[in-house]
């Protein structure tokens, strides 16, 4: 698909997430820049790109990619929970902590929110 065409938002989105599964997260970072570069507000772009960086230690700039995809889509839980994880790795336990009780109150049914919880001593 992305050699016949190269814009193909969906396509980017799924080969960068085959990427993070691979644990190529330079690769999945290609993928989700390239994506953003043709869906600028993309969300889930956004939200691939902050987890590429997180496989990568970068978590200034995967605290920055989820905001972007909090921006883009206020609706979007899960960019506010893999934001919570890099706050909490780095230890920023209040504001994680806070941010993961509401994700649980919205849904809770999200294993990654009640692992991360859990993690925290909560």
């Amino acid at each position: 698909a992305l050699e016949a065409d190269a814009a193909n938002s969906s396509a980017r989105l799924y080969m960068g997430h085959l990427a993070l599964e691979r644990g190529a997260f330079a690769e999945a970072e290609d993928h989700a820049k390239k994506m953003l570069r043709v869906d600028r507000g993309s969300a889930v772009g956004s939200l691939l790109l902050g987890r590429a960086y997180v496989g990568q230690g970068k978590q200034k700039e995967a605290l920055e990619a989820f905001d972007t995809a909090l921006r883009s889509s206020k609706g979007l839980l899960i960019a506010e929970v893999e934001k919570a994880a890099v706050e909490l790795s780095s230890g920023q336990k209040d504001k994680a902590l806070a941010a993961l009780i509401r994700a649980q109150t919205v849904n809770p049914y999200l294993l990654r929110t009640r692992r991360l919880l859990l993690e925290a001593g909560y």
